[in-house]
């Protein structure tokens, strides 16, 4: 079933995860041990940038994602389109069908492919967090999604992986495709992670209300 713009944003576990960031060790583990995917979807109305925010519960000891409308992400919002748990199971990148199309955001299979089993791969993911730290470089906290990416009602499933950076490092990254064609076809490489934030525009600081409630 499609999900709506009512669940209640899960502030403590957006702050869980921010707890976290300081811990190189915590994040691995964290990592290590959680699901690589979810899903989410548009009720049939008019779909728009996203915010998709890590999340953590120590307790259960269960990472999730929280999507928040872009344009709804005040610090006096308290509703997101949904809450998903990535589960403790990672997946590879289904098979899918390269598209030529005119979103500049579609990749070819391959090359998302490979950035989900980098993920996937424990020494990478590590590779990836060591660097991190190694550098004093911050630890993503949210994902920015372009609204060109969704259609309404359709269901979207979303895969973290790694990416190539020059230098030979390796930066954190989400995979997306629409779940609801019968034939599975166009991934799209669409989300920008935060921070660093910007001083202006849509990764601008003052654009994540939810942080400011956490």
């Amino acid at each position: 079933m499609p999900d709506t713009n009512s669940t209640a944003i899960d502030f403590n576990g957006i702050s869980q995860w921010k707890q976290k960031l300081d811990s190189k060790q915590d994040l691995k583990s964290i990592l290590q041990n959680a699901g690589n995917r979810f899903s989410f979807s548009f009720e049939d109305e008019q779909t728009a940038d996203v915010h998709i925010y890590f999340s953590y519960d120590s307790e259960n000891q269960e990472l999730s994602f929280q999507v928040i409308k872009a344009n709804y992400d005040t610090s006096e919002n308290t509703k997101a389109i949904a809450i998903k748990s990535t589960g403790v199971t990672k997946n590879a990148l289904p098979d899918l069908s390269d598209v030529t199309d005119s979103n500049p955001n579609f990749i070819d299979f391959s090359t998302a492919s490979q950035r989900v089993n980098d993920y996937m791969n424990d020494s990478k993911r590590d590779a990836w967090l060591d660097h991190l730290f190694l550098k004093n470089l911050d630890v993503v906290q949210v994902f920015v999604v372009d609204a060109i990416d969704f259609e309404p009602g359709s269901i979207y499933e979303c895969y973290l992986g790694l990416k190539n950076e020059i230098g030979g490092s390796q930066a954190i990254d989400m995979m997306v495709y629409n779940a609801s064609d019968s034939v599975l076809v166009g991934v799209r490489d669409m989300a920008k992670p935060v921070p660093p934030f910007k001083p202006t525009g849509a990764t601008s600081r003052s654009k994540f209300g939810a942080l400011d409630n956490i």
